[in-house]
């Protein structure tokens, strides 16, 4: 004669359970792609027509050209994501755009010049570099940038458009 134990419930309650539970493979990740439209605020029918883009765009706007502000006033308005397209020292040594961080800049000269830059495009979010080249490959004036995206107060990013692949 078999003898029954308080334990049979346990049992079929764990093979009852163990046959129902159903795992499910982790869902793969999304790929996301981001479109940043830079050298905004020079023109301002072509601004216009970017903001006119269907989709979600990022517009990065140069700190000192004529129509930033009213560009990036529209951009906002229709929801866009608005980053200051910070000119920086090239390799190549083409002109600078006004504004621009250059690596003869004492700290304070850098710092103050990339604060005044965030103040002059409304709505910023981040910022991503135009050229670049020269200053992105410099640890201790990328630390600077930092720095002062620090100090801005706000929470901002920063776009590295690798411009060179000696970027720090």
């Amino acid at each position: 004669m078999i003898k029954t134990t308080g334990l049979w419930p346990v049992v079929f309650l764990s093979v009852f359970f163990a046959g129902t539970v159903q795992a499910q493979p982790p869902a793969a990740p999304q790929a996301v792609i981001g479109i940043i439209i830079d050298d905004m605020g020079k023109r301002l029918e072509t601004g216009r027509r970017v903001l006119a883009l269907p989709g979600p765009v990022a517009c990065a706007f140069l700190p000192r050209a004529k129509y930033t502000r009213e560009l990036a006033d529209r951009a906002n308005q229709r929801g866009l994501e608005v980053l200051l397209h910070l000119p920086m020292d090239s390799v190549d040594g083409r002109p600078l755009d006004e504004g621009a961080v250059t690596l003869a800049m004492t700290e304070s000269e850098f710092v103050g010049t990339v604060l005044d830059n965030l103040r002059r495009v409304p709505h910023v979010i981040g910022i991503n570099n135009h050229m670049g080249s020269l200053l992105t490959r410099h640890p201790g004036h990328m630390r600077w940038l930092m720095e002062a995206i620090h100090r801005q107060g706000g929470p901002l990013f920063f776009v590295d458009s690798r411009t060179t692949k000696a970027t720090v």
